[in-house]
């Protein structure tokens, strides 16, 4: 599965403190403040723009333990 771009997706000052990480399977899902999703494989992990986003998100989980 690749990484599916967020067009919709207007940054504010305080946009990376409102996303969410969730992991699921073989995937991590963002949720962004205005409702929209974008999953990364964690084979796409070794790219440093996904790095980056994910070290920005406020709350990891696992989706089995949520």
């Amino acid at each position: 599965m690749q990484s599916l771009t967020n067009p919709s997706y207007q940054k504010s000052p305080q946009a990376n403190a409102d996303m969410l990480a969730v992991l699921s399977g073989e995937n991590i899902y963002i949720v962004y403040p205005n409702g929209a999703v974008e999953a990364i494989a964690f084979a796409l992990l070794d790219r440093l723009q996904n790095k980056k986003l994910l070290a920005n998100c406020l709350v990891w989980g696992d989706l089995a333990t949520l």
